[in-house]
């Protein structure tokens, strides 16, 4: 049975705010090269059947050549996979003597994909 108009339309609001929307290719959660709300772009041949645009300030302006695209796409494949990353919530710095200074971190920390992210208290 297909999905009413307005059931669709949330449908894909939900999934844009869950996703975001990307006017680039990227890498997707599972190393996948997509765009747009999760439109995977499943091999470099693909993107001859997708409008892209070459940019100047933000600014769509000539339509990206087909080689543009592939190379996009090559460029974008040999990104840093399974990156992970901690984030900085607080830095602190101190006088711990007269003669240097320390500081104290608080960081959002995931050690890999598959552990639970922790709240970490560094000093050094």
């Amino acid at each position: 049975m297909p999905l009413k108009s307005s059931v669709k339309t949330i449908v894909q609001k939900k999934l844009e705010e869950y996703e975001g929307r990307y006017n680039h290719m990227y890498l997707d959660s599972k190393d996948k090269v997509t765009i747009g709300v999760g439109h995977l772009i499943a091999s470099k041949n693909v993107v001859a059947s997708i409008t892209l645009h070459n940019t100047k300030n933000n600014q769509p302006t000539t339509p990206a050549s087909l080689k543009e695209k592939q190379d996009e796409y090559n460029n974008v494949l040999k990104q840093k996979k399974n990156y992970i990353e901690d984030i900085l919530l607080r830095l602190d710095w101190n006088i711990i003597t007269t003669f240097g200074k320390g500081f104290s971190l608080l960081l959002l920390s995931k050690p890999s994909f598959s552990a639970e992210a922790k709240v970490v208290w560094r000093n050094g």
